[in-house]
Parts: structure tokens; sequence; C-alpha cells
């Protein structure tokens, strides 16, 4: 094993053969006493908070619950690159008249595949502002307001406004595995959320998100049998 750092953070990551680090850091093992129970996915309020989990990052990481030896745990900004949108200038007409970019805003996401938006922008809008063009299969997550932690996957490159948060993800994660598994912990994302007026969690919140990562192809195997059991699912209902 050898001992590393990501922003400020002790980090510790097998190496290779040939020397290398692994794409993926995993955790130091800890004791019985360290490790929560698997049911508490959504009880990871402590390891989202900076300051209140420094003390423990100091000597060495401590995981939320236990997991298999081939996983990882690792956070959400190190499965991809993360950016919220923004929204061009309401005051000029040529931004949304015949606009052809979609530009997404929460309350377009389905915890689906998003294929249309309800506005749309022109090319002048999108070079106006900070935004970037969301490829197909990336993920967005809403960071505002009743929609907090509702999620969609990209169905056609699109923008988003600032209240939406998306990953084009990396090589270490399969898409529809984050998908499904920020709809998990949807309700936790809710606890984090602060504000008075208009609740939010911020971009930050969720980079620092933990996530359980196994290796590629049984992130496949899972996302594709969550997938089959929501297809058998869907329209039954509760009586």
């Amino acid at each position: 094993m050898v001992e590393g750092e990501r922003r400020g953070e002790k980090i510790f990551c097998d190496k290779k053969d040939d020397n290398t680090e692994s794409p993926l850091c995993h955790c130091e093992e800890r004791s019985d006493e360290a490790i929560h129970n698997t049911n508490n996915i959504n009880n990871m309020d402590c390891y989202a908070d900076k300051s209140a989990r420094n003390d423990e990052l100091n000597n060495a990481f401590t995981p939320p619950f236990e997991i298999p030896p081939t996983w990882a745990w690792v956070r959400l900004g190190d499965i991809g690159e993360w950016k919220a949108g923004s929204t061009p200038s309401r005051t000029n007409p040529k931004y949304y008249t015949n606009g052809t970019i979609l530009w997404l805003k929460t309350g377009d996401l389905n915890n689906d595949v998003v294929y249309e938006t309800e506005e749309k922008i022109t090319e002048e809008a999108f070079k106006s502002s900070s935004m970037i063009l969301h490829s197909i299969n990336s993920i967005l997550i809403a960071m505002y307001g009743a929609t907090i932690g509702k999620v969609g996957i990209v169905g056609e490159e699109m923008a988003t406004n600032q209240a939406c948060c998306g990953c084009d993800t990396n090589n270490t994660i399969y898409y529809k595995f984050l998908f499904y598994y920020l709809q998990a912990i949807n309700d936790w994302f809710v606890s984090q959320s602060f504000g008075s007026g208009q609740p939010n969690i911020s971009k930050e919140k969720i980079l620092d998100t933990l996530i359980p990562l196994p290796p590629l192809e049984e992130q496949k195997f899972i996302a594709k049998e969550l997938e089959n059991l929501f297809t058998l699912t869907k329209g039954l209902r509760v009586e």
C-alpha cells in the first residue's frame, strides 16, 4: 500500500505490478467498530462535511459501512467531471428565439433518460454563458428547491441551468450504476440541503459524497439487474 493525498486528505492506494498506482483508492482496513452496518447507506452525514470528518481523515479513511474486498470507496468527484450550468440573460430575446441547443432546467429531470427540454437556447446564448454541452449518457442531478436529488441520463447533447449539476463520467464507472446509486441516496441529498428560502445542495457537497465502487463489469451487472427489476415492476399498482 502507498500513501497519497487528494484535496488534503490521506488516501491509501494499491500499486500495480508496474509500480503505478491503481486509478481507484482502497480504504485502509479498520476495526469492526469503525465500520457501519450496510443497511445505513444514507447515514453518511459526517462524511459529506469536510469539517466534521477532518479528524478521521488525518490518519486514515473510515468507511460508513463494509463493502466487498474487490470494491473501493471513492468520492463522486473522482469518477468524472462535474459542472453546473447557467442561465443566459432573459432580457436578450436573441438568446431564446429559434434556439436549437437543448437547455435543461431541473423540472425537465425525470429519473430517466432525458431527450427533450422545455426550452432551447441559441448558439449566441451558449457562447455568452458559462456552460458546457453534456454528452450522451452523462448524469444530471438537481441541486435546488423541491427537485433536489432528482436525476436524469442525457439522451441528447444538452446544456443546463445553474440549478443542475452534470457529470461526464470517466472510465472507472458505468454511467447507469452512478444513475441508480444517486437515486438510492436521494433522501440523503435532501437531508443535506440548506437555505431558508430555496433549499439547495452545493456542487462541493456532491463532489465530496462517497460512493462504493465495484469493478466495472460488476457495476454493469448490478445496473442490468436493477433495470430488469424496474421493468418488471413498471405498471404495477399498489392497492
